[in-house]
């Protein structure tokens, strides 16, 4: 007999969120409640190696605490697939966003890279307590449309050596400072759309990894101050010894850099609503069952008193009628 292909177990799939190498992201529900359901991919469930590791992950993601980190909140097999269900964000990865800049042409600020990688940071120290090395990439970092910015543990970035460390370059044992370094390459990514190891060849990247030659971000950026340039060396350094002496030491590192800048969530709200917009609006009249954004506007007082919504209700009507709003500015009318 064969299964509905739109369910896994009680998760009713309601449409793909991210893609990866071994792991796919669903956007799910279960009980009225919206999840993120991560699946390992067929072909590699069939491989108890990847299956023992997707696993293990998913096990220590459950122990999460803290607002910078994805909790896992069922970890299991159903109709033949592996999963992790999370708690649903909506939102973007820093993938997706360091795509959209470079196809747009447009630079993160130097408040919103910082910001970034600070919450990364903090989401690390808090994982490191129950996985080491997280093995990190631009793909764990999930952006929300309310500014929330979450760490996801989806799958060890295996054949990325952009995304490694040196002492996992020399097939050594790694710790949680190799997520460290990870994090440092991110932020140069952030501060100039580079990656940092970027080459014509793997090998040549394996190379750049191995030696660690990270330039400092402002040769490409002369926006980038000298505190930030030491703060990427630091963390990039090819000995872990060198590094931060752990993922909370380097949050507090960015903490600091960000006194500088006036930057908030609503920062990184505001940056994801003009490089998605039609992203944004979708999500939101998913959310609503908006059918037209234009007469949000006149039922907000009606569906909030119908459904008693809360406040998360409240900031998704906004961005209807806010997106809505700017279209029919547009438009001019």
């Amino acid at each position: 007999m064969v299964g509905d292909p739109n369910r896994i177990g009680e998760y009713v799939l309601l449409g793909p969120l991210y893609g990866g190498r071994t792991v796919e992201t669903l956007r799910a529900r279960k009980s009225g409640r919206l999840f993120s359901l991560r699946l390992l991919r067929a072909q590699h469930g069939r491989d108890p190696r990847e299956v023992e590791a997707f696993v293990a992950r998913g096990r220590a993601a459950l122990q999460f605490k803290g607002p910078h980190l994805a909790r896992a909140t069922q970890v299991g097999r159903a109709d033949g697939r592996y999963f992790i269900a999370t708690d649903y964000l909506a939102g973007q990865t820093l993938q997706a966003l360091l795509d959209r800049c470079r196809r747009s042409g447009q630079r993160l600020s130097l408040g919103h890279a910082a910001a970034i990688a600070q919450a990364a940071a903090a989401g690390l120290a808090g994982a490191h307590e129950t996985l080491r090395p997280c093995r990190v990439h631009p793909g764990d970092v999930l952006l929300g449309y309310d500014g929330t910015v979450r760490l996801l543990v989806a799958e060890a970035p295996d054949g990325v050596p952009v995304y490694a460390a040196p002492e996992q370059i020399r097939g050594q044992e790694a710790n949680e400072s190799a997520d460290l370094f990870v994090l440092g390459a991110m932020l140069f990514e952030m501060l100039t759309l580079e990656a940092a190891f970027a080459a014509e060849s793997e090998f040549q990247s394996l190379e750049k990894v191995r030696r660690a030659e990270v330039p400092p971000p402002s040769l490409w950026n002369d926006r980038v101050p000298a505190e930030m340039d030491d703060l990427v060396r630091k963390a990039c350094a090819r000995e872990p010894i060198a590094r931060f002496p752990g993922a909370a030491a380097l949050a507090e590192a960015l903490v600091n850099l960000q006194k500088g800048y006036l930057f908030g969530p609503a920062d990184l709200q505001d940056l994801l609503r003009r490089l998605f917009p039609d992203e944004v609006r979708a999500e939101a009249e998913d959310r609503l069952g908006v059918e037209e954004a234009p007469d949000a506007a006149a039922s907000i007082k009606d569906k909030l008193a119908a459904s008693k919504m809360g406040l998360g209700a409240v900031f998704w009507i906004g961005i209807v009628v806010m997106v809505a709003g700017a279209a029919w500015l547009a438009s001019g009318r």
